[in-house]
């Protein structure tokens, strides 16, 4: 079994466009996460404001719940890969206006940029999810999901270790932003060699027909009982982990008062136990079952982030997010697969936006929330209160799935004498 989930891997990879998509991914993910610390790093060094660094990360992740719902019928109605290349491009372009900012004066200027750059991002997430999965076998989404998952993580980390090691050694931003700049570009290179036909829907393209487009995803979620365990799990999991991101930061610099080069080792330790992980999901394959790892890796997950309150050393904080890693990574690859599993391909882009919608809405939320107790009660306090929302999400998942499985259970049972 193992070496078949191995071997499965790169047979992955062996599809072309699949392959295309891939390195677009990496290289696209390195300049993001190196471009997104240096903003925070940016903000955190104008503003000394740990409400500052909340706004930052809510106008990053806005503009996937305004333009969200717009981009999933974009993603069934239209060519899939022109959407990700005109995505690519004017991300391309917009970056580099981050280069002019150089005082706590033009803080509304990063607002802005970022706010324009998400938008037009927004349309690049559906499209990618509702192609790459239909380009492979569907007993080989989970293996897909794990590569993709883990490349994610790795190229996430290189990026943010090369941003924190710049601004800490360094202290200048605007290479960061050229460097993204060029990964976008990149990005368009890899996309512009898709060769799968696209098929564009015929029919009216009116503003009726968007808004029906969009009643037919709600309703292709709303009676599906995995989609919306699923979706909710998810929306509880990262409405607690959505400041994350933002308070390590400020822990690190405001409570440990470290070097910001030190984010770089927290990275790699965090890297390493997704890692880790994503290969022992990918290795094990059909031997998961994705209900019971999403239970157990949000209850580990939520213990660990509690953990943090407790952090008094950059080794501790080191070790607690190895444990984050390890089991983040099975609890994002198994809802992935959940809902690829649940949905047909002419709706995929439709849910893909609705999954993100629904996660980015937590993450502002976590980060408005966070921001604000942590500049109230003390960053500490913040992680008792979101380790013990992601538990509550392990709680939640024994009800929504396991009335569901109960379902399918009896669905076969009943369907056994017909099979006889």
């Amino acid at each position: 079994m193992n070496s078949k989930s191995k071997v499965s891997a790169f047979e992955i990879l062996r599809i072309r466009d699949v392959r295309m998509i891939w390195f677009s991914q990496a290289i696209a993910d390195f300049g993001d996460s190196l471009a997104a610390l240096t903003l925070l790093m940016t903000v955190n060094k104008l503003s000394h404001s740990t409400i500052a660094l909340a706004a930052m990360a809510v106008v990053l992740a806005v503009p996937t719940i305004l333009v969200g719902p717009l981009a999933g019928v974009c993603a069934d109605r239209f060519n899939r890969k022109r959407i990700m290349l005109f995505s690519d491009g004017i991300r391309a372009l917009l970056v580099l206006a981050f280069v002019i900012v150089s005082s706590s004066s033009y803080l509304w200027l990063i607002y802005l940029i970022g706010f324009m750059q998400a938008s037009v991002g927004a349309f690049f997430q559906p499209a990618r999810v509702a192609l790459v999965s239909t380009l492979v076998p569907h007993e080989k989404l989970l293996v897909m999901n794990s590569l993709f998952h883990t490349t994610r993580i790795v190229s996430n980390v290189a990026g943010a270790s090369l941003a924190a090691i710049a601004m800490g050694t360094l202290h200048i931003a605007w290479p960061a932003f050229v460097v993204n700049s060029a990964t976008f570009a990149i990005s368009l290179l890899f996309i512009s060699q898709v060769q799968t036909p696209l098929r564009v829907r015929a029919g009216e393209k009116g503003v009726s027909t968007v808004f029906e487009d969009l009643r037919v995803g709600i309703v292709t979620i709303t009676r599906n009982r995995a989609l919306i365990g699923a979706l909710l799990v998810m929306g509880i999991t990262l409405f607690g982990t959505g400041g994350l991101h933002m308070l390590t930061v400020s822990m690190l610099i405001n409570n440990l008062r470290v070097s910001p080069g030190w984010y770089s080792v927290l990275q790699i330790a965090q890297t390493v136990g997704m890692v880790v992980s994503g290969i022992v999901v990918s290795m094990l394959g059909a031997r998961l079952m994705p209900i019971q790892t999403i239970r157990v890796s949000a209850l580990v997950l939520g213990t660990s982030i509690t953990a943090l309150s407790w952090v008094a050393n950059v080794g501790q904080l080191t070790l607690l997010l190895l444990a984050i890693g390890l089991s983040v990574m099975p609890l994002q690859i198994s809802i992935a697969t959940i809902t690829q599993s649940n949905v047909a391909s002419e709706v995929r882009g439709r849910v893909a936006s609705a999954i993100t919608m629904v996660g980015s809405t937590a993450n502002v939320l976590s980060m408005a929330v966070a921001g604000y107790l942590g500049e109230v009660s003390g960053i500490r306090h913040v992680y008792m209160y979101a380790g013990a929302v992601v538990i509550c999400a392990a709680i939640v998942s024994l009800f929504v799935f396991g009335s569901w499985a109960a379902r399918n259970r009896a669905e076969a049972a009943a369907a056994l004498p017909a099979a006889e």
